[in-house]
């Protein structure tokens, strides 16, 4: 951030010259005439910072409803692992496809392999280890899925594995439909 640079070299003394202090959308830019104190320098950052700190808030809370409404617009049921921890976010289509009541699935992947057809299990860890190891940025499988009432739902699963700058999974998420 220039309001970064700025602070910085205020912090080591009057350095003369035009500033800018920028978080987007706001900047702001002046030539000061006398050298800057303390209390003018922390006031426009934190003008600046509460400014920017709204903005993001606001961006955050539209993002966050629009991707609320596309899961519950949707019938599939998507879902979103954390590769790290194996915490699993599960959108309302498990309820409508497979009528588990809310809450009644435990948020974790281990959850989620009990409900696969034990016939089924080995074959789909091994071929989603294959997908992970192998750098693979998607993948789909086909299996059966436990539903609440005992039957089992013939499930095709299509992922995207979201990868850090040095190829290692950290989330995976996708959709499971019938």
């Amino acid at each position: 951030l220039v309001l970064g640079v700025a602070l910085a070299t205020w912090a080591g003394g009057w350095a003369g010259g035009l500033v800018t202090l920028s978080v987007a959308p706001v900047a702001l830019s002046f030539w000061p005439r006398v050298p800057p104190h303390d209390w003018i320098v922390g006031g426009i950052a934190l003008v600046v910072l509460a400014i920017a700190r709204k903005q993001i808030e606001r961006t955050f809370r539209e993002n966050d409803e629009r991707f609320r409404l596309i899961a519950r617009a949707t019938s599939d049921a998507i879902w979103d692992l954390d590769y790290a921890t194996g915490k699993v976010w599960r959108g309302e289509g498990y309820e409508t496809l497979f009528g588990y009541a809310p809450g009644t699935l435990a948020p974790h992947v281990e959850c989620f392999r009990e409900l696969v057809h034990p016939d089924d299990r080995e074959e789909l860890k091994a071929r989603f280890r294959e997908a992970i190891e192998s750098g693979q940025l998607s993948f789909t499988h086909e299996f059966r899925f436990r539903r609440a009432d005992g039957s089992y739902a013939n499930i095709l699963d299509r992922g995207y594995i979201v990868r850090d700058a040095e190829k290692r999974p950290i989330r995976v998420v996708g959709a499971m439909f019938t």
